[in-house]
């Protein structure tokens, strides 16, 4: 009897008998059903093997993801979290927090928006905030969050999906901006002491320094205001021969990751300052004539920020 499935033949139920006429008409009426039945459990089993696999790679898919993916009930408790996520928050066992409130877990100023963004999803909608919340160790991070509806067969808002972007160095980036553009306010010869001072603050590095090119000896730089671990500093001269200053001065943005001491061996300065990482631009006059330049430079490696 032939296994029907929509319509489709996709097999055969055979017996077999070594008798002339075995079977009645309603022996093979009877198998037919029997094929029907057969061919019923197979689809149920190709539906469950097919669910399995869509779920082993919705799975694979966000344990890849480099966000934090969770899921909420409608409440707001935690149900679950991707693995991504829990390395994002530095989590070491999830059990601990499954079943708890979510919006707890940020900063009492922000819950207020917390609430408001699970709100509009168990409405129906979409809800969406930045917010602080450490990781368990307590390290700080910002996050940028979107949460939306899971609906169940029937339409209706079953559970919350939370897809939470770490955005730290994005924050920490426009924080330093502002106070950057709040530190050098002033005008006149306060300026440049107030750029190099907000500018090493906001990059975290030991030594910013502005210098101009000297008229009688456009080979030379003299530091205008310099900033030295936390500090201000004494201006001081260098020939721009052999330094990646050189590579700056009238000419283009230079950035040295890492390794400028090996890369320019014969500045003494760099290895007398403990220098491995540089940053530096061209100042232009309004007629494009070259000026000097604004250097960066760190003892660590100084990547730029993505």
């Amino acid at each position: 009897a032939p296994l029907r499935e929509g319509g489709a033949v996709i097999g055969v139920l055979a017996i077999q008998s070594y008798r002339v006429n075995a079977y009645t008409r309603d022996d093979l009426a009877a198998l037919q059903d029997l094929a029907d039945h057969c061919a019923g459990a197979l689809e149920r089993i190709g539906a469950q093997q097919a669910l399995r696999a869509s779920e082993e790679f919705n799975r694979r898919l966000i344990d890849s993801s480099l966000d934090c993916i969770k899921t909420l009930d409608l409440d707001g408790k935690l149900l679950s979290m991707s693995t991504g996520g829990q390395q994002l928050l530095e989590i070491k066992d999830i059990t601990r927090y499954l079943n708890s409130c979510w919006i707890s877990f940020w900063h009492p100023d922000d819950q207020p928006r917390v609430r408001e963004a699970v709100s509009a999803a168990v409405a129906g909608g979409s809800g969406r905030f930045q917010a602080f919340c450490k990781t368990e160790p307590g390290n700080p991070r910002w996050w940028d969050v979107i949460i939306t509806p899971i609906l169940s067969r029937d339409g209706k808002v079953a559970r919350l999906l939370s897809v939470s972007r770490d955005i730290t160095a994005q924050h920490e980036a426009e924080a330093a901006f502002q106070a950057l553009v709040h530190g050098t306010a002033s005008v006149g010869q306060e300026f440049f002491p107030s750029l190099v001072r907000e500018l090493a603050v906001a990059l975290k590095v030991r030594f910013v320094f502005v210098g101009r090119l000297l008229h009688d000896e456009p080979a030379v730089v003299r530091s205008i205001a310099v900033w030295a671990d936390g500090r201000p500093a004494d201006n001081f001269e260098y020939c721009l021969a052999d330094t990646p200053c050189e590579n700056v001065v009238g000419k283009t943005p230079c950035h040295y990751p890492s390794g400028v001491q090996e890369q320019f061996p014969k500045d003494r300065m760099l290895v007398d300052m403990g220098v491995h990482a540089y940053l530096g631009t061209p100042l232009f006059a309004s007629d494009g004539r070259a000026l000097g330049l604004l250097a960066v430079l760190h003892d660590k490696p100084l990547p730029l920020p993505q």
